[in-house]
This record gives structure tokens, C-alpha cells and sequence, in this order.
């Protein structure tokens, strides 16, 4: 038993570091300060590389919003394509903001059928669970409506919100996927 005890005490030492240090990041991003999130976020990735243990899903989903607010649009791609990755094959993740985040690039790049789809998917997956948006998510999904309701107009917006509201998790993930890849060069 003197020898296990050790290896497990190293374990949960690493673990609880990683903890802290994603628990650092998660207090930045309350805070708006994004480039210290990033700067923890890249040290929970450190932590999970050497050590080969940890869960990278919500650090890939908040390292793409804390890229995404710095506007590090590619960066921001880049791990939200990581993110739906994992929300695809664990769907206990369920995705919520990482389709918000997908909806507001997609609006982005002028993708705003895609948008409304994504928001209105992202708060039917929401209400179905049985959660409400918070304070943040209320804003940010408005300002995305809003956005797209504009330039869109309001016949347009109500029949992609319907088709968003009908769209399955899986079929959200697609769309989110293909509405924020890199934009195509024309």
C-alpha cells in the first residue's frame, strides 16, 4: 500500500492544479479579462498534454470564446471545431455555447439563416434541459437575434428560427460545423 500511495497522491495533486488553474480561467472570463482566461487556458492545456488526463472539451469550448472576444476569429474556429467535436461524441456536453458561439460567427461571415437556426437550436436545447440563460447568454443570444432579425427581416428570421427550433443535436452540431468553418475564398 506504500507504494500506491504516492502515485495516487501525484495524481490527485495534478489534478487538483488542473482544476484550479481551469477554475482560474472560468473566473477571468466572469471578469471579462479575457487575456489572462487565455493565459490559464494554455496552462490547463499544459497540464492535460504532459500528463495525459483531464478533460479538454471545456477547455477547447472556453479557450474558442476567450479566442473569440480577444477577436481571434481563426483561433476561435479552431477550437470551437474541437469542441463540437466532442459535443458529436458525448453529447452530455450537449453544446449549448458552443452553438451560441457558432450562431454569432456565422452572423459574422454573413451567414444569417445559419445564425438564427444555431440561436434558436442553442435555446430550444437550452429549454428542453430545463435550464434558463443566464445574464450573459440572455445578452448575447439577444444581440445575435437582433443582428440577424435586422438584416435578415422578419419573415425571413421567423422561418429559420422555426427550422433552428426543429433541428435534433446532432443536426445542430452539423450546421454549426459547416457554418463556421473558414470562410471559402470567392
Amino acid at each position: 500500500m506504500a507504494v500506491c500511495a504516492p502515485a495516487r497522491g501525484r495524481e490527485d495533486e495534478r489534478w487538483w492544479q488542473l482544476t484550479a488553474t481551469f477554475v482560474l480561467a472560468q473566473g477571468a472570463v466572469i471578469d471579462g479579462n479575457w487575456s489572462d482566461a487565455s493565459t490559464e487556458l494554455e496552462a490547463c492545456r499544459a497540464l492535460i498534454d504532459e500528463h495525459g488526463r483531464g478533460s479538454i472539451h471545456a477547455i477547447n469550448a472556453m479557450t474558442a470564446e476567450v479566442e473569440w472576444q480577444l477577436g481571434n476569429v481563426d483561433a476561435a474556429r479552431q477550437h470551437l471545431t474541437q469542441a463540437l467535436g466532442e459535443v458529436q461524441r458525448n453529447p452530455l456536453y450537449a453544446g449549448y455555447s458552443e452553438l451560441t458561439l457558432a450562431a454569432e460567427i456565422a452572423a459574422r461571415d454573413g451567414h444569417l439563416e445559419q445564425a438564427a437556426e444555431l440561436v434558436s437550436a442553442a435555446r430550444t436545447l437550452l429549454s428542453e434541459l430545463g435550464v434558463v440563460e443566464d445574464d450573459f447568454d440572455v445578452k448575447r443570444s439577444g444581440g445575435i437575434e437582433a443582428l440577424v432579425r435586422e438584416r435578415l427581416g422578419e419573415d425571413a428570421w421567423a422561418a429559420a428560427d422555426e427550422r433552428g427550433r426543429s433541428l435534433t443535436l446532432d443536426e445542430a452540431l452539423l450546421l454549426a460545423l459547416e457554418s463556421t468553418g473558414p470562410p471559402q475564398a470567392g
